[in-house]
């Protein structure tokens, strides 16, 4: 009786100094919620702007397609640059799946057949390269279905976005029933043109 209680007490004891190794082994490595919102300045951070960073940081997103069938191989379908700074609004860039990449040992080929040959790490060093954006280094990337994706962004509250009105049309041509001429109306001064068929 006595060794099945010893062993039980050991078991114990040993359980016991495991859970406390753990406990300030994880509290080395990951800092508490309550530091991260003191760090962040949670009461006057700015809309838009990225919390608790201490260096800029260089995200990519990609969404990949549903598959059709099990040997298809997947395709991206998203690709979103995120660009976080501190102190800074945050900044979005998405790249067309379909944007021409030269890829050494199989030529020009777009960014989604480029994820099938060599996967993300591919995909980042080719953006990587990019003449216009040679700054551009991803740090971190981000994998994930486009459904799942834009539900992400949804549940974030979506993108406000600002985009320039459509453009209105200048003129607006009209036929006359006997086609002897045309008859262009010049929408904003109300003046009327005429031509020949034949001009």
């Amino acid at each position: 009786m006595p060794s099945i209680f010893l062993r039980i007490v050991l078991r114990l004891g040993t359980f016991f100094v495991a859970l406390l190794v753990c406990s300030v082994a994880l509290n080395r490595l990951w800092p508490r919620q309550a530091d991260l919102v003191s760090r962040s300045g949670h009461g006057s951070q700015q809309e838009g702007t990225s919390p608790a960073l201490k260096d800029p940081l260089m995200l990519l997103l990609m969404g990949l397609a549903p598959k059709d069938t099990e040997q298809q191989l997947p395709n991206i379908s998203d690709i979103l640059l995120v660009h976080l700074v501190p102190g800074q609004p945050v900044r979005l860039l998405q790249v067309p799946a379909t944007t021409l990449v030269t890829v050494p040992g199989s030529g020009t080929v777009t960014l989604s057949r480029a994820y099938n040959i060599g996967d993300v790490r591919l995909v980042a060093e080719l953006l990587k390269q990019h003449p216009n954006h040679p700054e551009t280094l991803v740090d971190r990337y981000i994998l994930s279905s486009s459904p799942s994706l834009a539900a992400f962004v949804d549940v974030m509250g979506g993108v406000p976005m600002m985009l320039d009105p459509p453009p209105q049309p200048l003129a607006r041509v009209t036929s006359p029933p006997n086609d002897a001429g045309t008859i262009v109306q010049d929408v904003q001064d109300g003046n009327y043109q005429a031509s020949s068929v034949g001009a």
